[in-house]
């Protein structure tokens, strides 16, 4: 049995396991954590997920 990958890097545990589980979660968690605090742009695409529903998709985003 494989163990769950974590990336333990917000203070938020669905936030976390959403950049593990959806590689764009994770590319723009990266693209923001240029501009703001690290915290606050990996869980911004968890927000960004909940308010955009089954539309969390790069061309939706776009």
């Amino acid at each position: 049995m494989a163990a769950k990958v974590s990336f333990p890097i917000t203070n938020d545990d669905e936030a976390n396991a959403f950049l593990v589980d959806d590689p764009l979660a994770l590319v723009l968690g990266m693209l923001l954590d240029q501009q703001v605090p690290m915290e606050w742009a990996f869980r911004a695409p968890f927000t960004l997920s909940q308010r955009l529903g089954d539309r969390f998709t790069a061309p939706a985003i776009a």
